[in-house]
């Protein structure tokens, strides 16, 4: 299993391993909550460093933007070599896209996830390239996107965070509300709500309502498949979500949700959320 492998080599210090992403057979980020790794590799940074500062920072704007190009420029490279007779056909295309932006987000997951299994975290302002080629032996497939950015492992989380996007958005299968919930919170939403909806997309960050998102997702499919509520109409869909997320970061924003949207119409702002947030979405801002 991969994680016993990293484990031999990273914390046990047993012999050096090799793999790649055909090793993993599951998405980490389903499988680990990214944000409980993110608070362990810095916790565990602040304590080996003797430093105050978490081990983590965004990267710029445009390096992001560069991944990104990068990403579907090998798309369409690896889309050049199986070329097919029918040059209108964009469905090749489209599942190099696809497998491009998820072995970026599984690289990015492995990087993450072996941080914090080390008992002392490497320096944040190493080469993430390096990183991933020489200490984790990706293939050139894995981590050429990433090399010659000049991208650092400090950076590593809030980039996961953009790739992850990218391939969820282009996968195009999260936008419908879970099969399971219940037909009680999907209620139709009145124009003057969809308006604010529309306005508190676009006012929110697009990371931060990526994040948001997810989370309103997982709670459609957990708790609100799981119970039925009375008073539906008059409880704010809000106040179940932020205690849901617990996130006081998120919070900030989810109590900007509009005061009117009940929970009866949980479901159905969150499709209408999704599809403001696609308009606006897909490119880095």
């Amino acid at each position: 299993m991969l994680e016993n492998r990293l484990n031999e080599k990273y914390i046990i210090g047993k012999k050096q391993i090799q793999f790649t992403l055909n090793d993993v057979k599951f998405h980490l980020a389903q499988q680990h909550d990214m944000r409980q790794i993110m608070a362990e590799i810095s916790r565990k940074y602040k304590e080996t460093s003797d430093t105050k500062y978490d081990y983590f920072e965004e990267a710029a704007i445009q390096l992001i933007r560069n991944v990104k190009m990068k990403i579907e420029q090998r798309a369409d490279t690896s889309g050049a070599e199986e070329k097919t007779m029918d040059e209108n056909d964009n469905s090749n295309s489209n599942k190099h896209k696809l497998t491009a932006f998820k072995t970026a987000t599984y690289a990015l997951e492995q990087v993450l996830l072996t941080l914090s299994r080390q008992m002392i975290v490497p320096s944040r302002d190493m080469e993430m390239g390096h990183y991933m080629e020489d200490l984790l032996h990706l293939q050139p497939i894995e981590f050429a996107p990433f090399k010659g950015l000049h991208l650092l492992l400090k950076h590593s989380y809030h980039l996961w965070q953009h790739v992850e996007r990218w391939y969820m958005l282009f996968e195009s299968t999260w936008q419908k509300t879970p099969a399971k919930v219940n037909a009680l919170y999907q209620n139709p939403v009145t124009e003057t709500l969809k308006h604010k909806l529309s306005q508190f997309v676009e006012d929110t960050p697009i990371v931060q309502m990526w994040m948001l998102l997810k989370e309103w997702r997982l709670l459609l499919e957990t708790k609100l498949c799981q119970q039925n509520y009375e008073y539906m109409s008059i409880i704010m869909f809000k106040q179940h979500l932020i205690i849901f997320v617990q996130n006081q970061g998120l919070s900030n924003f989810l109590v900007k949700l509009p005061d009117e949207l009940s929970l009866q119409c949980a479901a159905t702002a969150y499709e209408l959320c999704v599809g403001f947030y696609e308009k606006k979405g897909f490119e880095t801002k």
